[in-house]
């Protein structure tokens, strides 16, 4: 007795069932390998010193004795662009117990002032004090390879933790508030 065949419905949404699992696996693959290239946990984060878009620069020295965020983000990139906001709502609510935002800017180097000045006047006005101008160097010492990429830094210049693609504000929080207990 043969075995009754699937309809032609029930096989192609089987198909496209197995096709979601399979772009999903190949997503998070990717998310995984990605975040497994950056700089490792627990390693002294790279030295740099970056122009300020309100002025003056700023360099990792500075910093020291601090939480730092890095986000390596671009204007053109609609993941970086939608979580600004709340990294900025986030390094507001943090700078008080010693945490400080970097926002380092990768669009092309030619079109980079214009465009990021255009960005912070007109999208978001409360990146300025944060945003700096990121260059291709530091992002190789950085080991960018997708935007956003974010780095938590600790007091010490270690790595807390570190993510390629877009993040949630819950886990940056994660890893500000360990990076805070951490003894200085």
């Amino acid at each position: 007795m043969s075995q009754p065949q699937p309809s032609g419905l029930k096989t192609a949404l089987s198909g496209v069932g197995v096709a979601v699992l399979l772009v999903g696996a190949i997503v998070l693959g990717y998310h995984e390998l990605s975040d497994s290239a950056l700089v490792a946990d627990s390693t002294v984060a790279p030295g740099f010193v970056f122009e300020r878009v309100a002025g003056g620069t700023l360099s990792s020295g500075e910093l020291r004795g601090q939480v730092v965020v890095l986000d390596f983000w671009a204007t053109w990139c609609p993941p970086c662009v939608e979580e600004l906001p709340w990294l900025v709502k986030v390094a507001h609510e943090y700078e008080p117990r010693g945490v400080r935002f970097v926002a380092a800017n990768q669009d092309d180097v030619d079109e980079q002032k214009v465009a990021v000045n255009l960005f912070v006047t007109d999208r978001v006005p409360e990146l300025r004090p944060h945003a700096v101008y990121g260059d291709p160097e530091t992002a190789a010492k950085f080991k960018v390879g997708a935007l956003p990429t974010l780095y938590v830094i600790g007091r010490d210049g270690r790595v807390v933790g570190a993510t390629a693609g877009m993040t949630s504000e819950r886990a940056v929080r994660s890893w500000l508030d360990a990076a805070l207990s951490r003894a200085h």
